[in-house]
Protein backbone atom coordinates (compact mmCIF):
# COMPACT_ATOMS: atom_id res chain seq x y z
CA UNK A 1 0.00 0.00 0.00
CA UNK A 2 3.05 2.53 0.52
CA UNK A 3 4.57 1.79 -2.51
CA UNK A 4 0.55 2.09 -4.48
CA UNK A 5 0.92 5.22 -2.56
CA UNK A 6 3.96 6.69 -3.46
CA UNK A 7 3.57 5.91 -7.18
CA UNK A 8 0.06 7.65 -6.60
CA UNK A 9 2.16 10.71 -5.69
CA UNK A 10 3.97 11.06 -8.64
CA UNK A 11 1.42 10.90 -10.73
CA UNK A 12 -0.97 13.35 -9.52
CA UNK A 13 1.63 15.92 -8.00
CA UNK A 14 1.25 18.85 -10.41
CA UNK A 15 4.15 21.20 -8.80
CA UNK A 16 6.83 18.74 -9.26
CA UNK A 17 7.96 17.60 -13.27
CA UNK A 18 6.83 15.02 -15.54
CA UNK A 19 8.34 12.05 -13.24
CA UNK A 20 8.10 8.15 -13.89
CA UNK A 21 7.90 5.53 -10.99
CA UNK A 22 8.45 1.51 -11.08
CA UNK A 23 9.05 -0.45 -8.40
CA UNK A 24 12.39 -2.40 -8.50
CA UNK A 25 13.91 -5.32 -6.87
CA UNK A 26 17.66 -5.41 -5.61
CA UNK A 27 19.50 -7.44 -3.61
CA UNK A 28 20.62 -5.75 -0.35
CA UNK A 29 24.54 -5.85 -0.17
CA UNK A 30 24.91 -6.36 3.70
CA UNK A 31 21.94 -8.34 4.74
CA UNK A 32 21.81 -10.02 1.09
CA UNK A 33 17.98 -10.42 1.28
CA UNK A 34 15.99 -9.06 -2.03
CA UNK A 35 13.90 -5.71 -1.39
CA UNK A 36 11.70 -3.59 -3.07
CA UNK A 37 12.19 -0.33 -4.13
CA UNK A 38 11.44 2.64 -6.40
CA UNK A 39 13.09 3.98 -9.28
CA UNK A 40 12.30 7.78 -10.68
CA UNK A 41 12.97 8.90 -14.00
CA UNK A 42 12.43 11.53 -16.20
CA UNK A 43 9.40 11.30 -18.33
CA UNK A 44 9.94 12.34 -21.48
CA UNK A 45 8.69 15.56 -22.97
CA UNK A 46 4.63 15.53 -24.50
CA UNK A 47 4.25 14.77 -27.95
CA UNK A 48 7.92 12.97 -27.77
CA UNK A 49 7.35 9.02 -27.99
CA UNK A 50 10.10 7.55 -25.97
CA UNK A 51 12.55 5.05 -27.48
CA UNK A 52 12.09 1.48 -27.31
CA UNK A 53 14.10 -0.41 -24.91
CA UNK A 54 16.37 -2.63 -27.55
CA UNK A 55 17.53 -4.67 -24.15
CA UNK A 56 16.40 -6.05 -21.18
CA UNK A 57 17.58 -3.80 -18.84
CA UNK A 58 17.95 -0.41 -21.39
CA UNK A 59 16.51 3.15 -20.49
CA UNK A 60 17.34 5.99 -22.70
CA UNK A 61 16.72 7.94 -19.94
CA UNK A 62 18.68 6.78 -17.23
CA UNK A 63 22.27 7.31 -16.76
CA UNK A 64 23.70 5.23 -13.56
CA UNK A 65 24.48 1.78 -15.81
CA UNK A 66 26.92 0.82 -13.18
CA UNK A 67 29.02 -0.53 -15.94
CA UNK A 68 30.03 2.73 -17.82
CA UNK A 69 30.92 2.28 -20.85
CA UNK A 70 30.95 -1.59 -20.36
CA UNK A 71 27.79 -2.58 -21.88
CA UNK A 72 27.75 -6.68 -20.82
CA UNK A 73 27.93 -8.37 -17.86
CA UNK A 74 29.58 -11.75 -17.64
CA UNK A 75 29.24 -13.43 -14.70
CA UNK A 76 29.44 -17.83 -14.08
CA UNK A 77 26.34 -19.78 -14.22
CA UNK A 78 26.57 -23.08 -12.24
CA UNK A 79 23.39 -25.78 -13.38
CA UNK A 80 22.69 -29.25 -12.39
CA UNK A 81 20.84 -31.68 -15.07
CA UNK A 82 19.94 -28.79 -17.42
CA UNK A 83 21.36 -28.16 -20.67
CA UNK A 84 22.92 -24.78 -21.70
CA UNK A 85 20.05 -23.69 -23.35
CA UNK A 86 16.90 -24.52 -21.30
CA UNK A 87 19.06 -22.70 -18.42
CA UNK A 88 19.22 -19.44 -20.28
CA UNK A 89 15.57 -19.69 -21.62
CA UNK A 90 14.90 -19.58 -17.92
CA UNK A 91 17.34 -16.55 -16.84
CA UNK A 92 15.81 -14.95 -20.19
CA UNK A 93 12.29 -15.87 -18.84
CA UNK A 94 12.29 -14.30 -15.30
CA UNK A 95 14.11 -11.08 -16.54
CA UNK A 96 11.90 -10.38 -19.12
CA UNK A 97 13.91 -10.64 -22.70
CA UNK A 98 14.47 -12.69 -24.97
CA UNK A 99 17.88 -15.68 -25.27
CA UNK A 100 19.79 -13.57 -27.93
CA UNK A 101 20.54 -11.17 -25.28
CA UNK A 102 23.12 -14.02 -24.02
CA UNK A 103 26.04 -15.33 -25.27
CA UNK A 104 28.29 -18.39 -24.51
CA UNK A 105 31.46 -19.67 -25.65
CA UNK A 106 30.00 -23.32 -25.64
CA UNK A 107 26.67 -25.40 -25.00
CA UNK A 108 27.14 -27.62 -21.85
CA UNK A 109 25.86 -31.86 -20.63
CA UNK A 110 22.47 -31.68 -19.50
CA UNK A 111 23.47 -34.86 -17.66
CA UNK A 112 26.20 -33.26 -15.69
CA UNK A 113 27.11 -30.07 -12.85
CA UNK A 114 28.36 -27.75 -15.29
CA UNK A 115 29.97 -24.14 -14.34
CA UNK A 116 30.29 -21.76 -17.79
CA UNK A 117 30.80 -18.28 -18.21
CA UNK A 118 27.62 -16.31 -20.00
CA UNK A 119 27.38 -12.54 -20.99
CA UNK A 120 24.44 -10.21 -21.22
CA UNK A 121 23.74 -7.36 -22.69
CA UNK A 122 22.70 -4.50 -20.33
CA UNK A 123 21.13 -6.20 -17.02
CA UNK A 124 23.14 -5.31 -13.86
CA UNK A 125 25.01 -8.15 -11.82
CA UNK A 126 22.55 -7.06 -9.20
CA UNK A 127 19.30 -7.93 -10.94
CA UNK A 128 21.12 -11.21 -11.88
CA UNK A 129 22.21 -11.68 -7.86
CA UNK A 130 18.28 -11.39 -6.97
CA UNK A 131 18.02 -14.58 -9.55
CA UNK A 132 19.67 -16.71 -7.32
CA UNK A 133 16.52 -16.91 -4.31
CA UNK A 134 14.14 -17.73 -7.24
CA UNK A 135 16.45 -20.27 -9.88
CA UNK A 136 16.16 -24.09 -9.00
CA UNK A 137 19.45 -26.06 -10.34
CA UNK A 138 20.62 -23.34 -11.45
CA UNK A 139 22.93 -20.40 -9.62
CA UNK A 140 25.07 -17.20 -10.85
CA UNK A 141 28.27 -15.39 -9.71
CA UNK A 142 31.50 -13.78 -10.45
CA UNK A 143 29.73 -10.91 -11.99
CA UNK A 144 31.96 -8.39 -14.05
CA UNK A 145 31.68 -6.02 -16.34
CA UNK A 146 32.92 -6.23 -19.54
CA UNK A 147 33.68 -4.37 -23.30
CA UNK A 148 32.45 -7.31 -25.56
CA UNK A 149 30.10 -10.67 -24.95
CA UNK A 150 31.82 -13.89 -25.52
CA UNK A 151 31.54 -16.06 -28.78
CA UNK A 152 30.75 -20.13 -29.64
CA UNK A 153 34.68 -21.28 -29.63
CA UNK A 154 35.61 -18.58 -28.39
CA UNK A 155 37.86 -19.99 -25.26
CA UNK A 156 40.03 -22.95 -25.18
CA UNK A 157 38.39 -26.03 -23.67
CA UNK A 158 36.53 -27.66 -20.75
CA UNK A 159 37.80 -28.54 -17.34
CA UNK A 160 36.84 -32.01 -16.24
CA UNK A 161 36.07 -33.75 -13.14
CA UNK A 162 34.91 -37.42 -13.64
CA UNK A 163 34.11 -39.79 -11.28
CA UNK A 164 34.14 -43.53 -12.42
CA UNK A 165 32.59 -45.83 -10.31
CA UNK A 166 32.52 -49.89 -10.03
CA UNK A 167 35.94 -50.48 -11.35
CA UNK A 168 36.76 -53.91 -11.42
CA UNK A 169 39.06 -56.03 -13.23
CA UNK A 170 42.29 -54.41 -12.84
CA UNK A 171 44.63 -53.44 -9.84
CA UNK A 172 46.28 -50.16 -8.35
CA UNK A 173 48.95 -50.51 -10.30
CA UNK A 174 47.22 -50.96 -13.52
CA UNK A 175 44.88 -48.03 -12.86
CA UNK A 176 47.95 -45.99 -12.12
CA UNK A 177 50.24 -46.71 -15.04
CA UNK A 178 46.82 -46.17 -17.32
CA UNK A 179 46.33 -42.99 -15.81
CA UNK A 180 50.09 -42.25 -16.78
CA UNK A 181 49.48 -43.04 -19.93
CA UNK A 182 46.80 -40.56 -20.54
CA UNK A 183 48.84 -37.93 -18.99
CA UNK A 184 51.78 -38.25 -21.46
CA UNK A 185 50.77 -39.82 -23.99
CA UNK A 186 47.30 -38.30 -24.93
CA UNK A 187 44.05 -39.63 -26.39
CA UNK A 188 43.26 -39.98 -30.36
CA UNK A 189 40.83 -36.49 -30.20
CA UNK A 190 37.61 -38.16 -31.51
CA UNK A 191 34.34 -36.21 -31.32
CA UNK A 192 31.81 -36.93 -28.18
CA UNK A 193 28.75 -38.94 -29.18
CA UNK A 194 26.74 -36.12 -28.11
CA UNK A 195 27.88 -34.29 -31.52
CA UNK A 196 25.69 -36.77 -33.26
CA UNK A 197 22.31 -36.17 -31.65
CA UNK A 198 20.50 -38.19 -28.94
CA UNK A 199 17.97 -39.78 -30.37
CA UNK A 200 17.80 -43.36 -32.68
CA UNK A 201 18.68 -40.70 -35.93
CA UNK A 202 22.03 -39.11 -35.94
CA UNK A 203 22.36 -35.63 -37.05
CA UNK A 204 25.06 -36.31 -39.67
CA UNK A 205 22.18 -38.37 -41.51
CA UNK A 206 20.46 -34.91 -41.71
CA UNK A 207 23.33 -33.50 -42.31
CA UNK A 208 23.77 -34.80 -45.57
CA UNK A 209 20.39 -35.51 -46.75
CA UNK A 210 21.23 -31.58 -46.78
CA UNK A 211 24.38 -31.36 -49.14
CA UNK A 212 22.39 -33.64 -51.18
CA UNK A 213 19.36 -31.26 -51.71
CA UNK A 214 16.81 -33.91 -49.99
CA UNK A 215 14.36 -31.62 -48.17
CA UNK A 216 11.79 -33.43 -47.59
CA UNK A 217 13.84 -36.39 -46.40
CA UNK A 218 15.71 -34.33 -44.27
CA UNK A 219 12.53 -32.96 -42.48
CA UNK A 220 11.11 -36.48 -42.42
CA UNK A 221 14.34 -37.69 -40.37
CA UNK A 222 14.36 -34.73 -38.10
CA UNK A 223 10.26 -35.44 -37.23
CA UNK A 224 10.68 -39.23 -36.12
CA UNK A 225 9.71 -39.62 -32.65
CA UNK A 226 12.09 -39.77 -29.76
CA UNK A 227 12.22 -41.31 -26.56
CA UNK A 228 11.27 -39.06 -23.94
CA UNK A 229 10.01 -35.84 -25.09
CA UNK A 230 7.32 -33.54 -24.10
CA UNK A 231 4.13 -34.40 -25.39
CA UNK A 232 3.52 -31.28 -27.32
CA UNK A 233 6.42 -32.21 -28.93
CA UNK A 234 5.25 -35.54 -29.50
CA UNK A 235 1.99 -34.73 -30.90
CA UNK A 236 4.15 -32.04 -33.64
CA UNK A 237 5.62 -34.69 -34.71
CA UNK A 238 3.02 -36.91 -34.91
CA UNK A 239 0.56 -34.63 -36.83
CA UNK A 240 3.05 -33.72 -39.56
CA UNK A 241 3.89 -37.48 -40.12
CA UNK A 242 0.04 -37.71 -40.43
CA UNK A 243 -0.33 -34.36 -42.58
CA UNK A 244 3.01 -34.97 -44.12
CA UNK A 245 2.91 -30.72 -45.16
CA UNK A 246 6.06 -29.27 -45.75
CA UNK A 247 7.19 -26.14 -47.50
CA UNK A 248 10.73 -25.50 -48.13
CA UNK A 249 14.12 -26.48 -46.36
CA UNK A 250 14.82 -26.27 -42.80
CA UNK A 251 16.91 -23.35 -41.90
CA UNK A 252 19.42 -24.58 -39.27
CA UNK A 253 19.18 -28.32 -39.52
CA UNK A 254 23.10 -28.03 -41.96
CA UNK A 255 24.67 -27.51 -38.46
CA UNK A 256 24.89 -31.57 -38.87
CA UNK A 257 28.15 -32.59 -40.49
CA UNK A 258 28.11 -35.04 -43.58
CA UNK A 259 30.20 -37.84 -41.88
CA UNK A 260 31.28 -38.48 -38.55
CA UNK A 261 34.50 -38.98 -38.95
CA UNK A 262 34.90 -35.41 -39.72
CA UNK A 263 32.32 -33.86 -37.98
CA UNK A 264 33.01 -30.18 -37.30
CA UNK A 265 31.69 -28.77 -34.23
CA UNK A 266 32.52 -26.13 -31.22
CA UNK A 267 34.49 -26.39 -28.07
CA UNK A 268 32.16 -26.40 -24.65
CA UNK A 269 34.96 -24.19 -23.53
CA UNK A 270 35.09 -22.09 -20.17
CA UNK A 271 39.07 -21.91 -20.24
CA UNK A 272 40.27 -18.88 -21.80
CA UNK A 273 42.91 -19.12 -24.65
CA UNK A 274 46.36 -19.13 -23.74
CA UNK A 275 48.06 -19.61 -26.93
CA UNK A 276 45.29 -18.51 -29.92
CA UNK A 277 44.27 -21.94 -30.65
CA UNK A 278 40.94 -21.15 -29.18
CA UNK A 279 40.35 -17.57 -30.14
CA UNK A 280 40.74 -17.87 -33.53
CA UNK A 281 39.89 -21.67 -34.60
CA UNK A 282 40.61 -21.89 -38.16
CA UNK A 283 43.86 -21.04 -37.96
CA UNK A 284 46.59 -21.42 -41.39
CA UNK A 285 48.43 -24.66 -41.55
CA UNK A 286 52.14 -25.05 -42.13
CA UNK A 287 52.87 -28.35 -44.42
CA UNK A 288 55.56 -30.09 -43.00
CA UNK A 289 58.62 -30.85 -45.36
CA UNK A 290 60.81 -34.48 -45.27
CA UNK A 291 64.03 -31.97 -43.97
CA UNK A 292 61.81 -30.20 -41.38
CA UNK A 293 60.25 -33.33 -40.07
CA UNK A 294 63.71 -35.30 -39.28
CA UNK A 295 64.64 -32.34 -37.45
CA UNK A 296 61.78 -33.37 -35.43
CA UNK A 297 60.97 -29.64 -34.87
CA UNK A 298 57.21 -30.66 -35.36
CA UNK A 299 55.51 -33.07 -32.46
CA UNK A 300 52.31 -35.56 -33.69
CA UNK A 301 50.65 -33.33 -30.93
CA UNK A 302 50.91 -30.60 -33.97
CA UNK A 303 49.02 -32.98 -36.56
CA UNK A 304 45.77 -31.21 -37.57
CA UNK A 305 43.14 -32.63 -39.99
CA UNK A 306 40.56 -30.57 -41.78
CA UNK A 307 37.11 -30.03 -41.25
CA UNK A 308 35.45 -29.85 -44.39
CA UNK A 309 34.66 -26.37 -45.74
CA UNK A 310 35.83 -23.77 -48.47
CA UNK A 311 38.98 -21.97 -46.85
CA UNK A 312 41.18 -25.38 -45.82
CA UNK A 313 43.25 -27.13 -46.78
CA UNK A 314 43.05 -31.29 -47.84
CA UNK A 315 45.82 -33.30 -47.42
CA UNK A 316 48.05 -33.93 -50.34
CA UNK A 317 48.73 -37.62 -49.30
CA UNK A 318 46.88 -41.15 -48.36
CA UNK A 319 45.04 -39.07 -45.88
CA UNK A 320 43.29 -37.44 -49.17
CA UNK A 321 41.67 -40.38 -50.46
CA UNK A 322 39.79 -40.94 -47.02
CA UNK A 323 37.75 -38.32 -47.67
CA UNK A 324 37.09 -38.56 -51.02
CA UNK A 325 36.05 -42.44 -49.68
CA UNK A 326 33.91 -41.34 -46.89
CA UNK A 327 32.37 -38.10 -49.32
CA UNK A 328 31.37 -40.42 -52.02
CA UNK A 329 29.73 -42.96 -49.55
CA UNK A 330 27.59 -40.69 -47.78
CA UNK A 331 26.71 -39.06 -51.58
CA UNK A 332 27.75 -35.28 -51.09
CA UNK A 333 30.48 -33.81 -52.64
CA UNK A 334 33.59 -31.79 -51.12
CA UNK A 335 34.50 -28.91 -53.63
CA UNK A 336 30.89 -28.16 -55.40
CA UNK A 337 27.57 -27.74 -54.90
CA UNK A 338 24.56 -29.83 -56.08
CA UNK A 339 21.47 -27.94 -55.76
CA UNK A 340 20.66 -24.87 -56.18
CA UNK A 341 20.69 -23.91 -52.33
CA UNK A 342 24.42 -22.89 -51.88
CA UNK A 343 23.60 -22.53 -48.12
CA UNK A 344 22.77 -26.29 -48.14
CA UNK A 345 26.48 -27.04 -48.93
CA UNK A 346 29.78 -27.32 -47.75
CA UNK A 347 30.92 -24.38 -49.83
CA UNK A 348 28.82 -21.96 -47.69
CA UNK A 349 30.93 -23.50 -44.54
CA UNK A 350 34.70 -22.12 -43.62
CA UNK A 351 35.83 -25.25 -42.38
CA UNK A 352 38.04 -26.06 -39.78
CA UNK A 353 40.93 -27.66 -38.21
CA UNK A 354 41.34 -30.42 -35.47
CA UNK A 355 44.38 -31.90 -33.48
CA UNK A 356 44.64 -35.60 -34.16
CA UNK A 357 46.10 -36.18 -30.53
CA UNK A 358 45.42 -34.05 -27.57
CA UNK A 359 47.28 -33.99 -24.48
CA UNK A 360 45.09 -33.03 -21.49
CA UNK A 361 46.87 -30.21 -19.65
CA UNK A 362 47.62 -30.55 -15.71
CA UNK A 363 45.80 -34.15 -15.24
CA UNK A 364 45.44 -35.34 -11.84
CA UNK A 365 44.13 -38.17 -9.96
CA UNK A 366 43.07 -40.58 -6.93
CA UNK A 367 42.11 -43.87 -6.08
CA UNK A 368 38.96 -44.10 -3.60
CA UNK A 369 37.69 -46.67 -1.98
CA UNK A 370 33.74 -46.85 -0.91
CA UNK A 371 31.85 -48.83 0.50
CA UNK A 372 28.01 -46.50 -0.01
CA UNK A 373 26.83 -46.94 -3.44
CA UNK A 374 25.52 -43.61 -2.59
CA UNK A 375 28.18 -41.96 -1.21
CA UNK A 376 29.34 -38.60 -2.96
CA UNK A 377 32.79 -38.74 -4.30
CA UNK A 378 33.08 -35.57 -5.17
CA UNK A 379 32.19 -32.53 -4.70
CA UNK A 380 30.42 -29.49 -6.88
CA UNK A 381 31.41 -25.86 -7.24
CA UNK A 382 28.59 -25.03 -5.22
CA UNK A 383 29.69 -27.41 -2.54
CA UNK A 384 33.29 -26.50 -2.27
CA UNK A 385 32.34 -22.72 -2.41
CA UNK A 386 28.84 -22.21 -1.29
CA UNK A 387 27.21 -18.68 -1.45
CA UNK A 388 27.29 -16.08 1.52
Amino acid sequence: MQRKAIHDFFKTAKALPAIASDTVQEKGAESGMVVNGIRLSWKPPKGKKRKQPDTPDEDPWETDWPGHDKLYCRFSMYKENTDTQAALTVLARYLHCGTRNFAVAGTKDKRAVTVQQVTVQKVTAARLCALNDRLRGICLGDFEYVEKPLWLGGSAGNLFEITLRQVEGATACQLAAAADALREQGFINYFGLQRFGAGAIGTHRVGAKLLRGEWREAVELIMQPKDAERAENVDARQLYLQKGDIHGPPQHAHDAPPQPEHQSGELDADMLPEDGWGASRLASVHVVTPEEAATEVFSIEDVVLPLPGKSVQYPQHETAAVYGAKAKEHGVSLDSVVHAQREYSLLSLPGDYRRVLHKPRDLEWKLLQYSNALEALAATELEAFPLD
